[in-house]
């Protein structure tokens, strides 16, 4: 039986000097387009990452730090979806610190050796640039009033919170909400 049907084979079964050639320029350019590709993940979940309040917002801070730089927050209460953990809502405008879509992107980078960067990249920039909406931050806090987590959800599915600044007049104390904080 002969194997010479089979391209890049010779007789017996050997690799000719054509597919020797293939896989040495293979080799040659694997490893250059492979560094790249690692050099260059990562980008788009930095970004994410470094939002507003990125230096508040993570374990170790406590109630008080917290509410110190997003200011009170326009509602407390006790929450059972992530077991039982305290949580103040806060209003904001801008590019908040958002973890989940800094996983989403890193995920994306994995799965695709990095080549997702091409798209979320852009994507990234663009949000840190233009996001000038307002949000809810749902931040929860352990039994010991540390930081745990917390979401962000834009304004538009929360009509409850809004980012008007209540009208204070003269000698009348402005207890008719909170307004956003613009930092």
């Amino acid at each position: 039986m002969s194997l010479d049907h089979i391209p890049g084979l010779g007789k017996a079964g050997f690799v000719t000097s054509d597919s020797r050639r293939a896989f040495t320029l293979c080799l040659k350019w694997l490893p250059p387009l492979v560094a790249s590709l690692t050099l260059s993940t990562g980008c788009a979940s930095t970004i994410y990452k470094s939002g507003r309040f990125h230096g508040v917002l993570k374990s170790g801070s406590n109630r008080s730090e917290i509410r110190a730089v997003l200011g009170e927050p326009v509602e407390s209460g006790q929450d059972r979806d992530f077991g039982t953990s305290a949580y103040d809502d806060f209003v904001v405008r801008g590019p908040v610190c958002d973890p989940s879509r800094a996983a989403g992107a890193s995920i994306g980078a994995g799965m695709t050796f990095g080549l997702s960067e091409f798209i979320a990249l852009p994507q990234a920039l663009w949000w840190c640039l233009t996001d000038r909406e307002c949000k809810r931050v749902r931040v929860h806090y352990s039994m010991d009033w540390r930081y745990k987590l917390h979401f962000v959800e834009a304004a538009e599915r929360t009509s409850a919170f809004t980012c008007e600044v209540p009208h204070v007049e003269q000698g009348v104390p402005a207890d008719r909400g909170q307004p956003f904080r613009s930092e």
